[in-house]
């Protein structure tokens, strides 16, 4: 039997060509003929693969590359390095001052020992490494040995700086000023509203990148604390090299941030009323990009209405110096890390709520479930603990100045601790209301709060001790029938009683109630001054529990008040003495002009079910 042989003549010359199709695509690595190379000038580069090659293409130096141009050399471009494929030494690229990308080394798949880029004044571009770093970020498949990036221009000053750079498409901004402290880091500041909306077309208008500081806030050089209150208009920025918010008191959120992305080398917010670090998420890199300035930097957080550092949770750090700052901030209760991405140092960190006032505090309350409790307190006086207090306008206050109308804090599960009631004068105090876990400790007049199991509530109530008469200069008692409903059209809401008012209705009413009392504000005589105050005793017709929030207002007509002549309080539904509260007014309008008339009244918002009964007034000496 002949056996068919045609086939594989045809198997042979269809591997052939596939195998000759193939061929040009396999390499094989070609060592350099000499093990460490220095290429100290633009010719030594140029004449690289005729120098060491052997005649060939080599792809492989055995050794160290080093690129660092001599005195009265200037090194310009490297694209003749473009056949490259492994260092197995370190790759040094240093002190180049005319360098200003690094095309040519694109090709450069592993480094068997560091990788310093560094003192290259104007280096901006080192995106042709971009492969080779990248993994090293991730998987470190790409550098053996670490990796020292620094001190070059914007756009490769650091690793994550260099991957940043092309991985979300990062146009640096020109620099149009330095910072006012004489470190000549570039500087980009916000003082008031306008300049937000200012700044994109101050940088150009076609750039995403900061690489220097973003300064929002207080001019640290004229002390100007402007209105900035919106930072929608900076949705454009998507990389910031620092981000400094110091001293905005009215600025809330920091949404317009929303799109920042990638790595860091400071974000600190600070006296600032912000209750959210949420657009911040997208940070997921520390760096030290002014190593030249500072050794350590991170993140401070102090001052703020943060409840959570949740949104900055997964940065990591390529940094030996990341440090916190996180003091001051009474809403703060959850301060925990990911894996991997815990910080180097704790420069400060206390004076937040419970769960984050130090190392051992975190790691205890680490992933229990919080709670909030409220603190509230009338008539006159606090119950506090660190920066955290509920006062008699039941505003918790974190840092040194801020404050909202949050009346509760966030506490992590299991929590136990010792709270004093601090009263003013002339009040002393009274009892203490709670449904939480413990009890008051009478000997002492503190309230141990055994363990935090559920959502509760702590109040304190002071009483008010005679008043001198001898102290009192007039005095009247108003119905709170002499109240107004602000808006008429929610009159029918209100009932008329014969010592009040109450609402009756689903929905809040606001409600304002002129004050007898009237006083020049001239240069010369004030009824209300330094040495005279009006004290108010309110009595709430308490159906509900919920709060009535009240401001003292003032103005130069019955019809026109709008000046705050005190900040906010607030009054208590579940006070037993119905909700007596005093306030002194600590602020006066400014008048028109001099010996205006001023008026006074109190401005509220009744909940569903509550009401005011009446207004007792003494103008006190």
């Amino acid at each position: 039997m002949t056996i068919p042989r045609p086939f594989k003549p045809r198997i042979l010359v269809i591997l052939s060509i596939a195998l000759a199709l193939l061929l040009p695509e396999i390499s094989f690595a070609n060592d350099c003929t000499s093990s460490d190379i220095i290429l100290a000038d633009q010719g030594d580069v140029n004449l690289f693969q005729q120098a060491f090659s052997g005649g060939g293409t080599c792809d492989t130096i055995t050794g160290t590359l080093r690129i660092e141009d001599g005195d009265g050399t200037d090194i310009t471009d490297l694209t003749p390095l473009r056949a490259l494929r492994y260092v197995n030494g370190d790759l040094v690229v240093y002190d180049n001052n005319e360098l200003k990308s690094l095309e040519g080394l694109e090709g450069i798949q592993r480094v068997g020992g560091n990788v310093e880029i560094r003192y290259n004044n104007e280096l901006g571009d080192c995106s042709a490494l971009y492969e080779l770093l990248d993994a090293s970020v991730t998987t470190r498949t790409g550098v053996a040995g670490d990796v020292y990036i620094d001190s070059n221009a914007a756009g490769c000053n650091s690793l994550t700086e260099v991957v940043d750079a092309v991985k979300y498409g990062l146009v640096a901004c020109p620099v149009y000023e330095y910072d006012p402290f004489g470190n000549g880091i570039p500087w980009y500041q916000i003082r008031n509203q306008s300049d937000v909306s200012e700044l994109e077309e101050i940088t150009g208008g076609n750039c995403n990148w900061l690489a220097g500081i973003l300064w929002i806030g207080i001019d640290p050089a004229t002390s100007y604390i402007g209105d900035i209150r919106d930072l929608s208009e900076l949705s454009w920025i998507r990389n910031i090299s620092g981000l400094a918010i110091i001293f905005t008191p009215y600025l809330k959120s920091l949404e317009g941030l929303h799109n920042l992305a990638g790595g860091f080398g400071i974000i600190e917010v600070a006296l600032a009323p912000i209750e959210s670090l949420a657009p911040l998420s997208g940070l997921t890199d520390h760096r030290n990009s002014f190593p030249q300035v500072y050794e350590n930097t991170g993140v401070s957080i102090q001052g703020t209405n943060i409840e959570t550092l949740e949104p900055l949770k997964g940065i990591r750090s390529h940094s030996p110096g990341y440090t916190w700052w996180v003091s001051g901030n009474g809403w703060l209760s959850t301060c925990e890390w990911a894996d991997g991405a815990e910080p180097t140092n704790f420069a400060a960190i206390g004076d937040n709520a419970p769960g984050c006032n130090s190392y051992d505090e975190i790691i205890t309350y680490w992933g229990e479930p919080r709670y909030n409790l409220t603190l509230t307190a009338s008539p006159g006086g606090r119950l506090e603990y660190g920066q955290v207090s509920g006062t008699n306008t039941s505003d918790l206050r974190g840092g040194s100045f801020i404050s909202t109308n949050r009346p509760s804090v966030s506490v992590p599960k299991g929590l136990n601790y010792t709270f004093s009631p601090s009263p003013n004068n002339p009040y002393e105090f009274s009892e203490f209301l709670s449904d939480c876990n413990g009890g008051p400790r009478s000997s002492t007049q503190e309230f141990i709060l055994s363990s935090m199991e559920d959502d509760c509530y702590l109040h304190v109530n002071y009483s008010r001790g005679p008043t001198d008469p001898s102290n009192v200069a007039a005095a009247r008692t108003l119905s709170g029938s002499s109240c107004k409903v602000v808006q008429p059209a929610l009159e029918p809401k209100v009932e008329w009683r014969e010592k009040g008012l109450l609402n009756v209705s689903d929905q809040a009413v606001e409600v304002i109630c002129p004050l007898p009392r009237k006083s020049y504000l001239g240069r010369d005589q004030q009824y209300f001054s330094d040495n005279t105050a009006v004290a108010i005793d309110f009595s709430v017709d308490a159906v509900s529990s919920a709060h009535t929030d009240c401001t003292l207002v003032a103005g130069e007509s019955v019809g026109d008040f709008v000046a705050p002549a005190t900040r906010n309080f607030r009054l208590h539904g579940w006070a037993t003495d119905s909700g007596e509260i005093t306030i002194r007014p600590d602020a006066y309008p400014t008048p028109s002009k001099a010996d205006v008339l001023s008026y006074h009244a109190v401005k509220c918002t009744l909940q569903p079910g509550v009401g005011i009964s009446s207004l007792k007034i003494d103008a006190l000496k």
